[in-house]
């Protein structure tokens, strides 16, 4: 469900790393250009302002205790498939104000449904009043290369991602970017890369179709 939007944890393409080298026609060019004006204009949950975010009212502990699918993409010019996790996804009592608590569960590439590796536990990212997740780093982990809709049986280690993003209110739907690299398998920046949280009712019914990459909600690439 995650400062400025989580610059889902925007695959980490990752998660490019998932990518290698990718050359840009005018018009891809210019659909990136509005992608990236989109995602500067939309925060988590459709609040956003040019050059900030517009402030609102984050959820309050125990708002949200529920399951998301987390999208994470390279940015990297087009589209790449996104590294997939299921999200428990809950807000939390975190120094007197709301805190953002994730487990992630990383779903395998192959059918973007099935749980493999070991859920990845994320500490807390408080939550500002005004709905802005803090500028946390996370600490460095691994994503089992089962995961890697890229590179297939790569492991992905990633260092120092930050979730950029703002939580307003309980949604359906959040989307921010990130900031940090990647070192494993080849190194990559990730800084502003999209991810998006959509909500899932029911994991049983997954994959999601279609699954949105960015805040312009434009949908992942077909298997």
């Amino acid at each position: 469900m995650l400062a400025k939007n989580f610059r889902i944890l925007a695959a980490l393409p990752v998660f490019a790393l998932l990518v290698q080298g990718c050359t840009n026609t005018e018009g891809n060019f210019n659909d990136f250009v509005a992608r990236e004006k989109a995602l500067q204009e939309g925060g988590a949950g459709g609040a956003g302002g040019a050059g900030g975010f517009t402030p609102c009212d984050p959820p309050k502990p125990g708002d949200i205790d529920a399951q998301y699918l987390f999208a994470l993409s390279a940015k990297i010019g087009t589209l790449q498939p996104p590294v997939l996790f299921l999200a428990d996804v809950k807000t939390v009592d975190f120094q007197g104000a709301t805190g953002l608590k994730l487990t992630l569960h990383s779903l395998d590439a192959s059918d973007r449904k099935t749980e493999v590796g070991t859920p990845l536990d994320i500490p807390e990212i408080a939550i500002g009043s005004d709905g802005v997740l803090a500028s946390t780093a996370l600490p460095e982990f691994t994503i089992t290369g089962e995961a890697n809709s890229i590179q297939l049986g790569q492991d992905i280690v990633a260092t120092g991602v930050t979730l950029v993003g703002q939580m307003c209110g309980v949604q359906d739907f959040y989307c921010g970017t990130v900031t940090g690299s990647v070192t494993q398998p080849v190194k990559l920046i990730l800084d502003g890369s999209p991810y998006t949280f959509e909500s899932v009712p029911d994991p049983s019914k997954l994959p999601l179709d279609p699954i949105s990459v960015n805040c312009a909600k434009d949908p992942a690439p077909p298997l």
